[in-house]
């Protein structure tokens, strides 16, 4: 019995590691070939999802996001404060895409904001950590063209 689930799991193993993992179209949907996704293919473009709760250090957050190097990027900030954010901070926000959180804790103000990215690649940045100004170009470096 035993001897039977396991080399039937080895067989499902096997056909798993079979397929090719260079792609990542058919884990993610934004990662196609057209999108620039694909090994040796540009990155055309990052969406910077940044859920915060109405800290003030959200300014610096979308200040270092904003001032990436050689890279377009999306910054999509997720207000999931009770109160909604302040007016210097909504003020700050005009060439950001603001979108409203589901009250439910930084993991469903994620899950909103890749909801609402439009380009081809994702990028996680909490509201108070700040980026230094060539970390996408780095991070993007393996699948931009030779």
């Amino acid at each position: 019995m035993w001897g039977r689930a396991l080399s039937s799991r080895r067989a499902q193993a096997q056909r798993l590691h079979a397929r090719p993992c260079h792609l990542r179209s058919q884990y993610h949907p934004r990662m196609t070939p057209e999108s620039g996704g694909s090994l040796g293919a540009p990155a055309p473009g990052v969406s910077v999802v940044v859920p915060t709760i109405g800290r003030h250090s959200v300014l610096r957050a979308i200040s270092s996001a904003m001032a990436q190097v050689d890279i377009p990027v999306q910054v999509i900030v997720v207000d999931d404060s009770p109160g909604g954010l302040e007016r210097d901070i909504t003020l700050a926000l005009r060439d950001v895409v603001r979108v409203e959180g589901p009250r439910r804790g930084p993991a469903a103000a994620r899950n909103v904001g890749v909801q609402a990215a439009t380009m081809p690649w994702l990028a996680f940045l909490d509201d108070d950590d700040e980026w230094d100004p060539l970390k996408l170009v780095t991070q993007l470096a393996p699948w931009s063209p030779s």
